[in-house]
């Protein structure tokens, strides 16, 4: 009788970053939407940021 779910199996760690990984891009979404960026430096942010979220699929 374990009412929490088991950590160490593979769905829930996979979940579980995942919800990390939104839960970051959402804040820096939010940090970086209050200033003006040109058109090389979204991209520079996106080639910076973007990268992180497939190493964990």
């Amino acid at each position: 009788m374990n009412p929490i779910p088991i950590v160490h199996e593979p769905m829930y760690m996979t979940l579980y970053v995942l919800i990390i990984i939104a839960v970051f891009f959402v804040a820096l979404f939010q940090v970086l939407s209050r200033y003006t960026f040109n058109y090389m430096g979204k991209i520079f942010i996106g080639l910076t940021f973007f990268p992180y979220f497939f190493i964990y699929l």
